[in-house]
């Protein structure tokens, strides 16, 4: 395979899961000044997809130039190459999945209205259970956690995707400019649990970008 397409491939694989999480919190995270230098102003508006077409058009560069050698001398990266077909494939449908979770919300007005029934049901709650006597607040306790912790499981189904507790820097982990700031206006994000897709994202390019170094040097 041609080493500069070999390295194009490999800095837009490494932009891939940056731009995924962008698309996956709606923007609530920048982009990476890498992501944006992958593809031209014109192509931001969706950075994910651009970025499969653009790989797709790199192995396809590739299997033309491979087409001007003899068979039985590029069978093997042929091989290579209906793999990588493949696996951009899977990176396909993977970003398709995320956007039909995107796409496909819970009505606000349905989790507002679960909410205040729940809030009406527990506050009636201790006109049921005031025979239990010292028992009621344990139990009544207990029976609002449990109903509770269920909606917000249901927010979680609906939107399982949030940015890092703490902004992540590409040399420590940490921002600690946005770490600052977020610590200043104490502003806790909505939620401290569901899918980290910063920092999954910042995971997986350092690990492409290691694979690359090692066997492209770049």
């Amino acid at each position: 395979v041609d080493m500069e397409i070999a390295g194009k491939f490999i800095k837009l694989l490494a932009c891939f899961p940056h731009a995924l999480a962008h698309r996956c919190v709606s923007g609530r995270i920048p982009h990476e000044d890498r992501v944006k230098a992958a593809l031209p102003a014109p192509q931001w508006a969706n950075i994910p997809s651009n970025v499969l077409l653009e790989m797709r058009e790199l192995i396809r560069l590739s299997t033309v130039k491979l087409s001007e050698k003899p068979l039985q001398e590029s069978l093997d990266t042929r091989l290579q190459l209906n793999e990588m077909v493949k696996r951009v494939d899977d990176l396909v449908d993977g970003l398709g999945k995320c956007e039909r979770i995107l796409r496909s919300p819970i009505p606000l007005s349905y989790s507002r209205h679960t909410s205040r029934f729940l809030t009406v049901w527990c506050a009636a709650l201790p006109m049921v259970l005031c025979d239990m006597g010292l028992f009621m607040l344990p139990a009544l306790t207990i029976i609002c956690w449990a109903l509770f912790s269920i909606e917000e499981i249901g927010h979680l189904i609906e939107m399982p995707f949030v940015p890092s507790l703490y902004p992540i820097s590409d040399a420590t982990g940490i921002n600690p400019e946005r770490l600052e700031s977020e610590k200043q206006r104490k502003q806790p994000h909505p939620y401290s649990y569901g899918v980290p897709v910063e920092v999954m994202a910042s995971v997986i390019c350092q690990e492409v970008e290691d694979i690359g170094s090692t066997n492209y040097g770049k």
